[in-house]
């Protein structure tokens, strides 16, 4: 597998999560974001657990530069209860070591949403409770922040030689759409090795 191939699958992913956001089905376009930053870590990393490789992948790729006011931490537990329970909350939000992700969408606001979330903070606070911790961040930020880690991911990949060699490697196991004449010339040079053994 070579870059244009890796490249080619980072532009399957951004085409899915457009025509999501396209379509007005707006979750499932985070859904795939958050499938991407687990993949661009994997690629990236060689070892570790998948929330060691999808926090460091954030901290080094997405968060720089970003107006996003979250951590690394907070979005992994987005990212848990995002994939797990279609929802805000995960386990590590539950124990406090998230903050949950509120999204606000175009042409809402994040300041709206976070608005809203001081609000919940104050009357919870005057019934005696404690609040919980959330965050709100402007969905489509996160999104372009993403195609900003991936173009930064990619470039430094294909500046440095060993590296760019052990992501195409372990890229070989990237699912990869097929066309039917590529499927056919695979099929041909198998039936031509076994006719020959």
């Amino acid at each position: 597998m070579n870059q244009e191939t890796v490249d080619s699958v980072f532009k399957e992913m951004f085409k899915a999560i457009d025509l999501c956001l396209g379509a007005e089905v707006k979750l499932p376009a985070l859904l795939l974001a958050y499938t991407l930053i687990d993949i661009t870590g994997w690629l990236s990393c060689d070892d570790g657990n998948v929330r060691e490789r999808f926090t460091v992948w954030v901290d080094r790729y997405l968060l720089p530069n970003s107006s996003l006011r979250c951590n690394s931490i907070d979005l992994y537990g987005a990212r848990c209860g995002l994939l797990h329970n279609y929802s805000a909350s995960s386990d590590l939000s539950a124990s406090g070591k998230a903050r949950r992700l509120f999204y606000a969408w175009r042409p809402t606001p994040v300041a709206d949403q976070a608005e809203l979330i001081s609000l919940y903070e104050e009357m919870t606070v005057e019934l005696g409770n404690k609040p919980e911790q959330i965050v709100a961040i402007q969905a489509e930020d996160l999104i372009n922040a993403l195609k900003m880690g991936v173009d930064k991911f990619l470039a430094e990949i294909a500046n440095d030689p060993q590296r760019s060699a052990r992501v195409y490697s372990k890229a070989e196991n990237l699912m990869v759409e097929q066309s039917d004449s590529y499927m056919r010339e695979l099929i041909a040079a198998a039936k031509e090795v076994l006719d020959k053994s």
